[in-house]
């Protein structure tokens, strides 16, 4: 029996440190002094424009889930991208300064 919750104990420590590793890792890939929010013009979507450390964007829901990841290799400056929507559901990424855009459709 010993032996059983010696092993149920180094289990649970591991979930443990995976859990607090994922969310410590989730806060910290992200620079959130530069967040930016925008709210669809129907007042019904809000999403959310975090940057990492190397300027690339990423776009979140309200609830936290991810909807658009930068691919590219980021920037060596600190730049923004804004949001034109063209429906409820769907948006156009895009920073004029570096000349890219990304259509963006929300997930229902």
């Amino acid at each position: 029996m010993r032996k059983y919750s010696k092993i149920l104990l180094v289990f649970i420590l591991i979930i443990g440190f995976f859990f607090v590793y994922t969310v410590m890792f989730r806060k910290l890939r992200y620079e959130s002094k530069f967040d930016q929010s925008f709210v669809s013009p129907n007042n019904e979507t809000k999403i959310f424009v975090r940057y990492d450390y190397i300027s690339r964007p990423s776009v979140f829901l309200e609830n936290g889930k991810e909807i658009f990841n930068y691919e590219g290799p980021g920037f060596m400056e600190t730049i923004q991208f804004d949001v034109e929507w063209l429906e409820g559901d769907t948006f156009i990424l895009y920073n004029n300064q570096v000349n890219e855009r990304y259509k963006v459709e929300i997930p229902k």
